[in-house]
């Protein structure tokens, strides 16, 4: 087990601030989740590191999504999507819109979280992150459920499928029967 780190003040370091609010965040203290995420991010900041900054500020989003405070999720989600835009980071910005399209579902803005999950399907797809692109995939697949959109529904769930990594063989199976539904139907 690693030390603690601390400021040359003797405050608490951006790593530990980062581990304290992930701690109290998986017990269910969000609030003071939040002011730790709020905290490392700041530390990231001054000390340069963008990266780490953006997942603050992205960890900071789901916890205000956690509490239904949907402006302050949206705020925080932006500010981290729009830093790891600057940075490149297509993982980062998929992860982040993939979590702003969560906001958007919970407040049943369909076509909006709808948009945001293929946004961040695409960008995942471009860094090649297959697991985490299937995951927004399901999500995606979902949203077009709750629109009644069954057909769109379909065909982006066996995308979803098709591209997952590990699956079990209920996994297969369901890809293949959900295969020969879409042949049946004409779909696709």
């Amino acid at each position: 087990m690693s030390e603690p780190s601390h400021t040359p003040e003797g405050q608490p370091g951006p790593d530990d601030l980062k581990a304290s609010g992930i701690q109290l965040f998986q017990q269910g203290q969000t609030e003071q989740a939040i002011a730790r995420f709020e905290a490392a991010a700041s530390a990231f900041e001054g000390a340069g590191n963008v990266t780490a900054a953006a997942e603050m500020w992205n960890n900071v989003g789901v916890a205000q999504r956690r509490l239904k405070r949907w402006e302050a999720a949206v705020s925080a989600l932006e500010m981290a999507s729009a830093r790891f835009q600057a940075l490149g980071d297509k993982v980062g910005q998929g992860q982040t819109l993939a979590n702003l399209g969560d906001v958007y579902s919970a407040r049943r803005e369909r076509t909006i979280a709808a948009r945001l999950y293929s946004e961040a399907s695409a960008l995942l797809a471009g860094a090649g992150d297959k697991a985490r692109q299937s995951q927004v995939l399901r999500a995606l697949s979902l949203e077009y459920l709750r629109q009644a959109n069954f057909p769109q529904a379909m065909i982006i769930m066996e995308q979803s499928l098709a591209i997952r990594p590990r699956r079990g063989l209920g996994g297969w199976l369901f890809h293949g029967i959900l295969k020969f539904a879409l042949r049946l139907s004409g779909i696709h």
